[in-house]
C-alpha cells in the first residue's frame, strides 16, 4: 500500500517504453527491487555503530529502508529484475515460462538465471549452487524455484492457499550461529495468546545480528530443552526469520509467568499455547516473572 512510484523509476532495469509484444492490452510485470552485492558493498557498506547497532546490515534491509523513503536517490542504486507477466482481462499469449523470459529480456529488462530441464538436472543445478555456486551469484538467494515450464499445465493444476501448485521453492540449507539464552519475556497478543521470546547474546547470522528469537509456544521450549543461560544454535528459517534449532542444558527451567506488572494474570494451557483466559486490551507488551 506504500507509494513509491518515483522510487521505482530511478531503479536499475526499470524499462520506461514497452516493446510492440509487450504493448498489447493492459498486462503487470512482476519482479523484485534487488540490490546486487557489487552495489551493496560500494554504496551500503555494513558498519557497526557504536551502541552496538548495524547500519546497512544486509542487502535486504538497505532495499527495505530505500524504497520507503519518498524521492529517495539512492534507489538508482538498486535493480529491478522482472520474473513474470500476467495479462489483465486477456488470456497470456504465451506458451511457455521461457517465452516469458525471453520477452522481458528482449523488452530490456534484467532477468534471473533460469534454465529449462528436466526435474534431475533441476536437482543438479540445486546442488551446484547448495555447494558453492551461489556465493557467486550476483544477488543474494536463499534457493532455487521449480515450475512448470508448460504454462497452460501451470495453469491447470491450480493454486492451493493462494500459492500455484505448479511451482515448488526450493531452499538451501540456513546459516547457523552460536549464542546465549540472556533472558525470557513473555509477549501478549491481541487475543490474549501468550508467548516466550527469548533474549539471547547478540550473534551474526548470514550478515544479520540476532538478539531476540521467538520460542512460537510452551511446547517447542519443552522440545528445544531451553533453559536460562542455556548456549543455544540459531537459524534464519529460509534465510529471513530467526530461529532456535538447538540448545544445551542451561540453570534450570524458566518461571512461568503469573503477573504482568504487578497485576495479576489468570493463565490457562490452550493446546500447547499458554492462553489469558479473560483477553484485555493491554498496554505491555511482555510479561514478567
Amino acid at each position: 500500500g506504500e507509494e513509491i512510484t518515483k522510487n521505482a523509476l530511478l531503479l536499475k532495469g526499470a524499462v520506461k517504453k514497452l516493446t510492440k509484444k509487450l504493448s498489447k492490452g493492459k498486462i503487470s510485470i512482476r519482479g523484485e527491487a534487488t540490490l546486487l552485492i557489487k552495489d551493496y558493498q560500494k554504496y551500503f557498506p555494513r558498519t557497526e555503530l557504536g551502541d552496538g547497532t548495524v547500519e546497512n546490515a544486509n542487502p535486504r534491509n538497505c532495499v527495505a529502508v530505500i524504497r520507503r523513503k519518498k524521492d529517495n536517490e539512492k534507489a538508482k542504486h538498486v535493480t529491478f529484475i522482472a520474473y513474470d507477466i500476467t495479462f489483465i482481462g486477456q488470456e497470456s499469449f504465451f506458451k511457455t515460462k521461457e517465452d516469458v523470459f525471453l520477452a522481458l529480456k528482449e523488452a530490456g529488462f534484467v532477468i534471473p538465471f533460469y534454465a529449462t530441464c528436466k526435474i534431475e538436472k533441476a536437482w543438479d543445478i540445486f546442488n551446484d549452487y547448495q555447494n558453492g555456486k551461489r556465493a557467486l551469484a550476483p544477488y543474494e538467494i536463499d534457493g532455487l524455484v521449480a515450475e512448470d515450464n508448460d504454462l497452460s499445465a501451470f495453469r491447470s493444476q491450480g493454486e492451493s492457499s493462494g500459492r500455484p501448485r505448479a511451482a515448488r521453492a526450493i531452499k538451501f540449507i540456513s546459516g547457523a550461529g552460536k549464542s546465549k539464552i540472556l533472558d525470557i519475556i513473555w509477549q501478549v497478543g491481541r487475543t490474549g495468546n501468550v508467548t516466550p521470546v527469548a533474549k539471547i547474546k547478540p550473534v551474526v547470522v548470514s550478515g544479520v545480528t540476532i538478539s531476540s528469537v521467538t520460542l512460537a509456544n510452551i511446547a517447542e521450549c519443552l522440545r528445544l530443552g531451553v533453559e536460562k543461560n542455556s548456549n543455544v544454535t540459531v537459524e534464519r528459517a529460509n534465510d529471513v526469520i530467526p530461529k532456535i534449532i538447538g540448545s544445551e542444558k542451561g540453570d534450570g527451567p524458566f518461571l512461568i509467568p503469573s503477573s504482568v506488572d504487578g497485576f495479576p494474570l489468570s493463565i490457562k494451557v490452550k493446546d500447547e499455547f499458554f492462553d489469558l483466559e479473560d483477553p484485555i486490551e493491554l498496554s505491555v507488551k511482555s510479561l514478567k516473572e
